[in-house]
């Protein structure tokens, strides 16, 4: 009787411990702040109010975030195993952040959360307007670190345990050594001179918008690939962090507009999801692209009026999307379409005042729902 009473007991414990583990976490917008919230299939946990995010950044323990809470900026840092704040301590300089919102463009280690900033007072002394900011974990000490003018508004990405600073509309990449507190250019405009002037003929030719925009990702065990303003993702560093050499690879996306870049594995192949939507009420088309040949392995055509920051790649070579219509989270691989996890417990955690769109627009950081 006593081994059956253990056998029962063991039983609830490994399914009380399943339980635990098949939760999502989302950043909730909120009218003045951003919520850190936890849901399983039946209830949602207010983790930590945070300010407005500007970035975050995660690992398998913990996930960071830079934010602005309206008296200034703040890094938080939250345990995944325990839900507690291990970390929260203030910044002199402003978080950057995108228009559209959060994005994953802090990159977090074990000893350090990696971000950057800007003041509006004046430029730095290397004549641009941004710095990297290193925070050690788990003391909080904060420095800051000049960028140049060609590295604006973007982000920072680990690349074999090396932070890299990348930029969004422009030629930019530094490398940061955490050892010597330096940084050093990896990517000169020589380097890529061969896209930058077929960008430039297409701009006096008026072929492209005087607004097209180019961009970075970073993948790992890959390289660095720019999306170019003409529209093809072209590969600018390799694996070691150097120069490719012409005839580089690249392919054609056709446009540069409304494209959104994440590193990813496919067939566990390191590899680049795209996202691609013509307009808010369009369908979007997700892609992952493998990098060893930069070619289009799987792709999917997704329900219209998805936010496409919800779009993200997923274990088993599938996607997830957070459907506006059904208020759940939603997963497609070449096997087919399941609902994973609804977003109704959060419900509770809203009021009138954060809107109609709080619920949908929610930012799936992580999930590990079965």
């Amino acid at each position: 009787m006593k081994a059956l009473l253990f056998s029962v007991a063991a039983l609830l414990a490994l399914q009380t411990a399943a339980a635990a583990q098949q939760s999502s976490w989302f950043l909730l917008p909120k009218a003045r702040h951003h919520a850190l919230v936890v849901v399983t299939a039946s209830q949602a946990e207010n983790v930590k109010d945070i300010g407005f995010v500007g970035s975050y950044g995660q690992t398998a323990r913990a996930v960071a975030f830079a934010s602005n809470n309206g008296n200034g900026g703040m890094v938080d840092v939250v345990d995944i195993a325990s839900h507690q704040v291990t970390l929260s301590v203030p910044i002199a300089d402003h978080p950057v952040a995108k228009q559209v919102g959060p994005d994953e463009a802090l990159a977090l280690t074990d000893s350090a959360a990696y971000f950057l900033t800007f003041r509006l007072s004046k430029r730095n002394e290397l004549g641009g307007g941004f710095y990297l900011n290193a925070t050690s974990l788990p003391d909080g000490q904060t420095e800051s670190y000049p960028l140049p003018r060609d590295c604006q508004p973007g982000g920072v990405a680990m690349f074999a345990g090396i932070p890299l600073v990348y930029s969004y509309n422009r030629n930019g990449l530094y490398v940061f050594d955490p050892a010597t507190h330096t940084l050093r250019s990896v990517l000169s405009k020589d380097d890529i001179a061969d896209i930058l002037s077929r960008e430039a003929q297409a701009l006096l030719s008026h072929t492209i918008p005087s607004n097209a925009e180019s961009q970075f990702v970073v993948v790992p065990d890959a390289g660095v690939y720019r999306l170019s303003k003409v529209g093809t993702l072209d590969a600018v560093l390799d694996a070691n962090l150097r120069p490719v050499q012409q005839p580089r690879q690249a392919l054609d996306l056709g446009s540069s507009k409304s494209v959104l870049l994440y590193p990813a594995r496919f067939d566990g192949q390191p590899a680049i999801a795209i996202v691609e939507q013509q307009n808010p009420s369009s369908r979007s088309t997700f892609e992952y692209v493998v990098t060893r040949a930069l070619t289009v392995k799987w792709a999917v055509t997704l329900l219209g009026g998805i936010n496409p920051d919800s779009i993200r790649p997923a274990l088993g070579d599938a996607v997830l999307y957070v459907n506006p219509k059904s208020r759940a989270v939603e997963e497609i691989s070449a096997s087919g379409m399941r609902t994973l996890l609804s977003l109704k417990p959060m419900e509770s955690l809203l009021t009138s005042a954060d809107g109609p769109y709080a619920l949908t627009g929610a930012l799936l950081l992580r999930s590990n729902a079965p």
